[in-house]
């Protein structure tokens, strides 16, 4: 459509039709390199917590040729942890490889035609419906808990209450719900003619089923079978009350308890 728009108002020159995306591609590439920043980042900090195999690789960070480049040339950090600042900006290598990985994974695996219409579904099904879902109905728990005091302690008070939550909430599952209903014969499967209409939704909620197994596996079965629980220490660097830097120290310990 803005490609369309372009054209009416530049004339109908084939060499105008490309400016415009162009411009998007551009646009675009912005966006890739800060996901990228941010995602590698969160890996890292996952790989912090010893969540994933080979969290030390993962959690690390390493100078690269750039950062030796441009490091500054000294900095002093008067604060209560540390008495110098990191001589080198670090990357975080093993996470920016972990995400690399991932994204080949989801960029070759569906088929060609339809790559961008199912990324957009999934998207939207998984960071915009279950997301909000989830969002809701954490507020609503928050709210009618037993001996909950967060309608006391918040200083807002919604017009109707909890009523535009259990909206948003009813919403949100009907949007994870009717994926799975088949569309009509004579109906769009949601323009993905390669693809059923079903893959992206099983997809998306399987990826929380199975994040989420991860977590009670790691949280509660893994410490009782290993007799160890995962102890961390994080020390900030501060540089005038801002943290610049942090070092963490991840340790798997015995649990007495389960010694005896």
């Amino acid at each position: 459509m803005a490609t369309t728009f372009f054209r009416k108002i530049f004339g109908g020159n084939k060499a105008v039709g490309r400016v415009l995306p162009g411009l998007v591609a551009l646009s675009s590439l912005g966006n890739i390199i800060v996901v990228t920043f941010v995602a590698s980042r969160v890996k890292a900090e996952i790989a912090k917590g010893g969540v994933i195999p080979f969290s030390k690789f993962f959690a690390a960070n390493t100078p690269t040729l750039l950062t030796l480049m441009f490091r500054p040339k000294s900095g002093v950090v008067t604060d209560d942890h540390h008495h110098m600042r990191p001589p080198v900006e670090s990357t975080p290598t093993g996470a920016l490889l972990l995400h690399w990985v991932f994204s080949i994974i989801v960029i070759s695996a569906p088929p060609k035609g339809d790559t961008y219409t199912f990324f957009v579904n999934l998207y939207s099904y998984t960071i915009d419906s279950w997301i909000g879902a989830i969002l809701a109905a954490g507020l609503l728990w928050l709210r009618w808990k037993p001996l909950s005091t967060w309608v006391a302690e918040s200083s807002f008070k919604p017009w109707g209450g909890p009523a535009m939550t259990i909206v948003y909430l009813i919403f949100n599952v009907f949007l994870i719900v009717t994926p799975f209903i088949p569309p009509a014969h004579d109906r769009s499967r949601l323009s993905m003619e390669s693809i059923a209409p079903f893959v992206f939704p099983t997809i998306g909620t399987g990826l929380f089923l199975i994040g989420g197994l991860y977590w009670v596996g790691f949280r509660f079965l893994w410490p009782k079978l290993y007799k160890r629980e995962l102890q961390q220490t994080r020390i900030p660097i501060l540089l005038d009350g801002v943290q610049v830097h942090e070092i963490v120290i991840c340790s798997w310990v015995r649990i007495p308890s389960l010694l005896s």
